[in-house]
Parts: structure tokens; C-alpha cells; sequence
């Protein structure tokens, strides 16, 4: 006796059914696709190795993917030019919002092109010393030498970083594709942090002094409206405090960005935006002549 194998009906149209997913995948499913692989590979409990692509390798991919490879370089610019993610505290946002980074796309050189233009301008702009090298980039703080001190004001203006930033600032380069770079420029905000929360410190010491004296005052014989009213003059005199220390925490984080992204600007465009120094100025007109910047 020979037996017909038969296939389940309902096998065939669960077949069917995926054939015609798999057809109607589009660029949001491929990507939603993507990322729970990686979800999934991340929960395996067996060892896997960390992926890292290249922009020639992402841009190979895409291309497969039939996705424009001029796309691609926009959204590798774009992704790389932005602010890492940020991971700071609550407190840390009431009195900074935003963390200390500035980044900039720069086309027609080379890594060790962006490098010495980096470096010169830190040090003979920013009155700054490269303290630590790392494979992305490096770090660098004030350089406390009277002859550098000296350069950077015939050199530079009185908001070079070297007197805005309160603490290191550190510089990373990543390539993009062939000749095009992103340059992001992070300061330290240990300093003003530190002032925010001196800030909040102040403003509950004061607080709790008025609101001592209303206890003692209690005790001496004060009435329930004159207490009351110590206790809001607490309560207003410490918040006014905080108040201040934290607008002056952001202005000082203002201040930072500002010269980072004047940095970024002037690094790039000499040309465009001139340095003007006031000490420069000053010996070029004692000596009768026109001061050259580098």
C-alpha cells in the first residue's frame, strides 16, 4: 500500500503569507527588522562580538538595500555631528540643559590636516595644552606658561576658551566618508555644576537660618502671623538664591557653547571671521606697524 503525503492547507497559506510579508517589506520594516536582530543577539546569553561598521561598509550595505549612497552620507554626517546621548542626572539639567558640545562637518581635508589645524588653534588661539591623546581624539587644558599666556593674548580675544571654560575641554574627530570630517568640541561642566549645587547649599542654609529664628522667636513669644511670616521670608529668600545660582550657571554654560561653536566656525573659515586681540592691536600701534596674526 503506498500512502500520498499531502501538505496542510492551512500550511500552504501561512507560506503564502510570508512570502508576501518578505514582498512588502519596506525601508521602516527593514529597519524595524534590523534593530530587533540586534535586540535579540543582545539577549543571547552566548558570547557574540560587538559589531562596528565603517562608512564604506554601511555605505556597501545600503547600496544593496538600493538605497541612495548620497542618503547615506547626509545621515552618517548628521548622526555623527550630533551631541552624544545624554546621561546626566535631573540635577544636572536643572542647572544645564544641555551638555557642553558643539560639533562641526568639515570637507576637502585630510584627519592629519584637521589634527594641526586643531592644534594650532588651541594653542595659539585658546591658550590651551594637549594633555591626553585618544583614538578618537584628545584632551586638552589651560596652559598655565607666562609665554603662553602671552601668545594667545597677542593672538586671541579676552572669550578664548582658555578664560570661558572653567576645566578641560576635549576634542573628537570622526571620518565620515573619503575627505569629510566631524569635529565635536566638549567642555568639562564639573565647575559650574559644582557652583549649582554651592548654589543650592547657600540658598538652604539661609532658609534654615530664617527659619531658626522664627523657632526662637516662637519660643520668645512671637505670634502665629509673625512666624508665618519668617517662615515665607525662608522660603523665598532660599529659593531666590538657588534661583540666581542656577541663571548664572546657565549663562556661564551659554558662554561656553558660544565660544565652542565660535571655535568650530573661525577653525575652519580663518578668512571669514578674523580674531581681533586688544593686545595686539596696542603693540601694533606702539611699534607704528600692522599686527600679523598666525
Amino acid at each position: 500500500m503506498t500512502h500520498e503525503y499531502r501538505s496542510d492547507p492551512r500550511q500552504r497559506r501561512s507560506t503564502a503569507r510570508d512570502d508576501a510579508l518578505a514582498d512588502r517589506l519596506d525601508a521602516a520594516a527593514v529597519e524595524e527588522v534590523i534593530r530587533r536582530a540586534i535586540e535579540l543577539e543582545a539577549e543571547d546569553p552566548s558570547p557574540t562580538p560587538q559589531h562596528s561598521f565603517t562608512a564604506e561598509q554601511v555605505t556597501r550595505i545600503a547600496g544593496e538595500l538600493g538605497i541612495d549612497s548620497e542618503f547615506i552620507g547626509r545621515a552618517i554626517a548628521e548622526i555623527q555631528s550630533a551631541p552624544p546621548k545624554d546621561q546626566r542626572s535631573k540635577l544636572d539639567k536643572f542647572f544645564l540643559p544641555e551638555p557642553l558640545v558643539e560639533s562641526s562637518v568639515v570637507e576637502g581635508l585630510s584627519r592629519s590636516q584637521i589634527e594641526a589645524m586643531l592644534t594650532d588653534w588651541m594653542t595659539n588661539r585658546e591658550g590651551m595644552r594637549q594633555v591626553g591623546r585618544f583614538d578618537d581624539g584628545g584632551e586638552w587644558e589651560v596652559d598655565p606658561h607666562w609665554l603662553a599666556k602671552l601668545r594667545t593674548a597677542l593672538n586671541s580675544d579676552s572669550g578664548r576658551l582658555g578664560r570661558v571654560a572653567a576645566g578641560p575641554v576635549r576634542h573628537r574627530i570622526g571620518e565620515i566618508a573619503g575627505d569629510q570630517h566631524v569635529i565635536a568640541l566638549e567642555a568639562s561642566d564639573s565647575v559650574p555644576q559644582i557652583v549649582g549645587r554651592a548654589g543650592i547649599a547657600t540658598g538652604f542654609a539661609a532658609s534654615l537660618t530664617v527659619w531658626l529664628l522664627a523657632f526662637f522667636g516662637v519660643l520668645g513669644g512671637f505670634g502665629i502671623g509673625t512666624t508665618l511670616l519668617f517662615l515665607l521670608i525662608g522660603l523665598l529668600l532660599g529659593s531666590g538664591i538657588v534661583a540666581g545660582f542656577r541663571a548664572a550657571v546657565r549663562s556661564w554654560g551659554r558662554r561656553i557653547k558660544r565660544r565652542l561653536r565660535t571655535a568650530l566656525f573661525r577653525m575652519g573659515n580663518p578668512e571669514v571671521a578674523p580674531v581681533t586681540s586688544r593686545l595686539g592691536d596696542f603693540v601694533a600701534t606702539l611699534f607704528g606697524g600692522s599686527y600679523r596674526r598666525r
